[in-house]
């Protein structure tokens, strides 16, 4: 137990206030946040057996994303639960152990909180690679941001083993730096995905039911996730003394993988059995094919096409004459077809 001086101790008091309100705002918050984010593991864990049974033929970067993803979450949810039971159980009663001093698992928190971010976002940021727009540069600006968060991430972990207990409550500045970067990595990667999607909705004019637009809109392009993160970097720069940006940030962690997890089940892989390749078309078919293999596995959105602006059809027919011995006579007609509109047929039969 510690013990500490008569003005010490008047200080600590000054700056706590009233120690069960401490812990409501710290420790019980945490309770809350691991409560929520230990049902969303489960749903993660069934989402990613799911992905198994359904993806076996998938290549070997994915097979490699979901376990990696999975065992970042389970480590971090065994942080949440052990520091939890550290402040409530371990060292029950005990405020000035609770507040100066945190356990090992509450230190390695944010950094690995912040390497299940970039473990998801790899997904996204190499689906916003392969669409081959000029919105790779978003991809580029995430990969960046996810760089500078790692790097606050990691030094947030060290001094929390250095200072203890004060080092989350002190140089808010160097947290709110850490998760700006992964909110603006966030809004790169939901930017590039929500305005492929949004053309490609106004170039198709599909009819989709509600839940289909949420699920698209909401989920798989990461909104979720980037309104979550907005709410952890507003409560950061917004309160003193809580871990209420914490208690949301576990909750946020979940959703992460979960999101991954939506966007890989979704998919349609289809097969190419019944393509047909004809004589003067192949290369164009096979590149093609390809590139609906490529959107399929990755489920990328589709940008839309571009059609030429007017198309001229010739057809050429043959038909023989009433005498057997005339020649075929031959039957020309035209078709023009400018920004889908039918413009005219001009049939002009000759001899």
């Amino acid at each position: 137990m510690v013990v500490l001086s008569r003005n010490e101790a008047e200080a600590l008091s000054s700056l706590l206030g009233d120690p069960s309100a401490f812990l409501s705002k710290t420790t019980g918050a945490m309770l809350l946040g691991s409560f929520i984010g230990t049902v969303l593991y489960g749903a993660l864990l069934h989402q990613a057996y799911r992905y198994m049974r359904l993806y076996p033929t998938d290549g070997a970067f994915m097979k490699t994303l979901v376990p990696t993803v999975v065992v970042l979450e389970t480590f971090r949810t065994v942080c949440d639960i052990h520091y939890c039971y550290h402040d409530l159980v371990t060292k029950y009663a005990q405020i000035l152990d609770i507040v100066l001093y945190i356990p090992w698992s509450a230190n390695l928190l944010s950094v690995c909180a912040v390497l299940v971010g970039i473990a998801t976002h790899l997904f996204f940021i190499l689906r916003i690679w392969k669409l081959k727009s000029h919105l790779r540069f978003l991809a580029v600006l995430a990969t960046a941001f996810h760089v500078i968060e790692l790097t606050l991430g990691i030094v947030m972990s060290v001094r929390g083993f250095q200072l203890g207990g004060p080092a989350y409550f002190s140089k808010k500045w160097l947290i709110a730096l850490c998760f700006g970067a992964g909110t603006l990595a966030d809004l790169s990667i939901t930017g590039a995905l929500l305005a492929v999607m949004y053309n490609g909705h106004s170039t198709h004019e599909r009819q989709s039911s509600i839940w289909d637009s949420v699920s698209v809109y909401f989920i798989n392009t990461g909104l979720l996730v980037l309104i979550l993160d907005l709410v952890v970097f507003i409560l950061v720069l917004s309160t003193d003394n809580n871990l209420y940006w914490s208690a949301v940030h576990a909750v946020t962690t979940k959703i992460y993988a979960t999101t991954l997890m939506s966007v890989l089940n979704c998919r349609k892989l289809g097969s190419n059995d019944g393509l047909k390749i004809h004589s003067g078309a192949a290369v164009r078919s096979i590149a093609h094919a390809r590139r609906l293999a490529t959107v399929q596995r990755w489920n990328v959105p589709e940008e839309p096409e571009t059609m030429p602006e007017r198309i001229t059809i010739n057809v050429q027919t043959e038909r023989e004459g009433d005498d057997a011995d005339t020649d075929f006579a031959k039957l020309e007609s035209g078709m023009t077809v400018d920004d889908k509109r039918f413009i005219g047929e001009c049939p002009n039969p000759r001899a």
